[in-house]
């Protein structure tokens, strides 16, 4: 039978304002992009009148028929997509195996290994030079612009060397005794125990790339068939500014602002991350216990 702890007033005053201290942070913390989605759907002549924090005064979707208006929006969407999801793959199993093979104790040149990896870290050629090398390598007006730079991240091989170091050795022995090849232990031990780090990365990874348009606007700016989402987003808000507060293209009065299509154009292109968080969300409680209990 459960004993049933009467909290003292002390306890009682404490839960309160602990309760009160997390509302404010998450109202704080999701009012903005609230007031976005409030914006998205108000007119947007009447938008500027202020006065609109909660609900829309003059409902419409009128904002977001102008970001969908856009010829190239479905084919700039794919980009993004196909980028993030290559790019994330290739990138956590190129970094995971290297990280795999940097936790060896007995990796040859391993000290010059470190440093070759730790230098470019601080110290980086600049923008001029590295689009130099990006030409050479004819990965401008590319897809593989957005992968292969992408493959490699140092910081990422701390992170999972940290990680693989708690995991015992004598999985490791043992698979090898038992026959098994690197690749084989990699995939079928290392990588299992270790979905809470892959995940965790793999999410950062992945709004890196979803929210990246500054590789498109310099490697890709000579062909439309790789721009990507946020360089397309970019591009209707320097039309939205040109045109919009000047009545319309030809003179046709419309209903929507800058502001307004900022504000539609900004849901679009962060809600499909936002509904892929929650699948990920059990693994960083995973590891935040895995990281914290310890026998």
């Amino acid at each position: 039978m459960a004993i049933k702890h009467k909290k003292s007033r002390r306890e009682i005053a404490f839960d309160i304002f602990n309760y009160f201290l997390m509302a404010v942070i998450m109202f704080v913390t999701v009012y903005p992009f609230y007031y976005v989605i409030v914006g998205s759907l108000n007119d947007g002549m009447d938008f500027l009148k202020g006065g609109i924090y909660f609900f829309p005064r003059k409902w419409t979707f009128a904002n977001y028929a102008e970001v969908f208006r856009r010829d190239n929006l479905l084919n700039a969407f794919a980009v993004t997509v196909l980028r993030t999801v290559v790019g994330v793959v290739t990138h956590m199993l190129f970094t995971g195996l290297f990280a795999f093979g940097f936790c060896r104790k007995d990796l040859v040149f391993k000290k010059f290994y470190w440093l070759v990896c730790l230098i470019p870290m601080f110290i980086g050629g600049g923008t001029i030079p590295y689009y130099l090398l990006l030409i050479d390598l004819h990965l401008t007006d590319t897809f593989w612009v957005y992968i292969i730079p992408w493959l490699f991240g140092f910081w990422d091989v701390l992170i999972m060397k940290s990680f693989f170091a708690g995991i015992p050795d004598s999985l490791s022995e043992a698979a090898r005794i038992d026959g098994m090849g690197e690749f084989a232990l990699f995939f079928k031990i290392i990588f299992p125990l270790s979905l809470p780090v892959f995940a965790a990365l793999a999410l950062f990874n992945g709004v890196g790339q979803w929210n990246s348009f500054f590789d498109s606007l310099l490697y890709n700016s000579g062909t439309d068939r790789y721009i990507t989402l946020q360089h397309l987003v970019v591009l209707m808000l320097k039309e939205a500014e040109s045109d919009k507060l000047a009545g319309g293209p030809g003179g046709v009065i419309v209903r929507t602002t800058s502001e307004s299509v900022q504000y539609a154009s900004i849901v679009v292109s962060t809600l499909p991350i936002l509904l892929i968080y929650p699948f990920l969300q059990k693994y960083f409680v995973y590891g935040v216990m895995t990281g914290a209990v310890k026998e």
